[in-house]
């Protein structure tokens, strides 16, 4: 009697295998090519990716057929939904191998027992903003962060809009330029340089406070207002210049005092000094 469930069943077995890398995990993708024991028996030496090919001409077939000593495997982790950011495996690091039912698909997912193989690595934990359930988890699509050794030497720590929030949010370490970033898509940022010993502030608009070395720069095409409640103390051990294009004003409630040990000059068509009452 046909049992309708039976196909189901067939492809829902899942086999388990181990196997070995046997090159590099390539940048950005998810395939990974895999030499295992047991279903590899005929393949003996060192881990090395080698496809043979050989021309056949008889009176069944005539053409190419080519061999190799590896399995292409996907990556596909049950413990974790963040498929589109495997591991940088390394060659000669055991790892599971998924088999799907009947099927010639091949899955492979990191065991962690010879992960000292790895030297430099680059790893990603994101989580979507987007409803799309087809789309690929990327750069544009998903709050994510990343720890870089391998292709830059950098953390990441970036939020996105496309889920219709008004700005994006990014906070980077950037040890190749050291340097720390913290800003939005818009160019608000606050930016520390170690080799240049500054920390910048700065909006969009063009406002910017610059510490760098021994000296601090303010710049802004708007108003610059400062409110205190105690009390101000400025020590200048050398000059002090202002230049300004209008009007000066210095309001008190209480006395004005103007001290000097030398002179007091006042340079000016008419000086106008008016007793209040």
């Amino acid at each position: 009697m046909y049992d309708p469930g039976s196909a189901f069943k067939a492809c829902s077995k899942m086999e388990e295998f181990f196997g070995y890398a046997v090159c590099d995990k390539e940048n950005d993708s998810i395939q990974l090519k895999v030499y295992c024991t047991d279903l590899l028996p005929m393949h003996t030496g060192d881990l090395n990716a080698i496809v043979a090919k050989a021309n056949i001409s008889n009176n069944q077939y005539k053409g190419e057929v080519a061999e190799s000593n590896y399995i292409l495997c996907t990556y596909r982790d049950d413990s974790s939904n963040h498929t589109a950011f495997p591991p940088d495996i390394r060659k000669g690091e055991q790892v599971r191998i998924y088999k799907l039912g009947d099927s010639e698909q091949y899955f492979w997912a990191p065991c962690a027992r010879t992960e000292g193989n790895r030297r430099t690595e680059t790893h990603r934990i994101a989580i979507s903003d987007t409803l799309d359930n087809d789309t690929v988890l990327g750069n544009d699509n998903s709050y994510y962060f990343e720890m870089d050794t391998r292709r830059s030497h950098s953390i990441t720590l970036c939020t996105n809009n496309a889920d219709n929030e008004k700005y994006r949010y990014m906070f980077k370490i950037d040890a190749d330029n050291n340097c720390v970033v913290l800003g939005d898509d818009v160019g608000n940022a606050i930016l520390i340089n170690s080799e240049e010993q500054s920390i910048t502030l700065q909006t969009k608009s063009g406002a910017t406070i610059q510490i760098q070395q021994n000296d601090t720069n303010t710049t802004c095409k708007g108003n610059l207002s400062m409110q205190v409640k105690g009390n101000v103390k400025q020590i200048v051990e050398g000059n002090v210049s202002i230049e300004c294009d209008g009007k000066v004003e210095i309001k008190s409630q209480g006395a004005v005092s103007i001290v000097s040990s030398t002179k007091i000059d006042l340079v000016a068509p008419t000086v106008n000094v008016t007793k209040g009452g």
